[in-house]
């Protein structure tokens, strides 16, 4: 399990691996996962994941509200290029079948939180009373429009 709690494929997994249920490692040279006691020293690999996905059912307010509450400064997740689909496609698969996005209508406008308007995407310029936010669906990777009030997991985006 990553240490953000998704898990890894078995697949990715060397030849008897994993042996003990410690720590892994990836082997370049045989480009699988192998398992290691913790205390192992080896070298660190590092990367910046700008996502939080957040596997409590809140409203489309509430977790903007809980997006903003976070101890490093994010906002709901902005889900524009064919980039942003693929990578918050892979990260929702423990969460509802759709999740908060920061896509709401408002004003006669639909409008991402970060106060940038809706590109590239055909959404209706009337929608349902009731479908007044956007969440992202992990059935068919696309942008639905959803009754604000309705209690979904969500994903936040860090600022940076």
């Amino acid at each position: 399990m990553w240490a953000t709690g998704e898990i890894l494929s078995s697949a990715a997994w060397g030849i008897g691996e994993p042996v003990t249920n410690d720590c892994g490692a990836f082997d370049g040279v045989n480009k699988k996962w192998q398992s290691y006691p913790c205390d192992t020293p080896l070298n660190v690999l590092c990367f910046v994941d700008t996502l939080v996905v957040v596997h409590e059912r809140k409203t489309w307010e509430e977790a903007l509200e809980h997006c903003k509450s976070l101890e490093i400064q994010h906002n709901l997740v902005t889900v524009e290029s064919e980039l942003d689909y693929i990578r918050v496609g892979k990260r929702i698969y423990m969460a509802t079948e759709e999740v908060w996005t920061g896509l709401r209508f408002l004003g006669g406008q639909w409008w991402w939180v970060n106060g940038e308007p809706l590109n590239n995407q055909m959404l209706p310029s009337c929608p349902e009373p009731l479908s007044h936010c956007g969440a992202f669906s992990k059935t068919n990777n696309d942008i639905l429009l959803m009754d604000c009030t309705k209690k979904l997991h969500f994903i936040c985006q860090r600022i940076i």
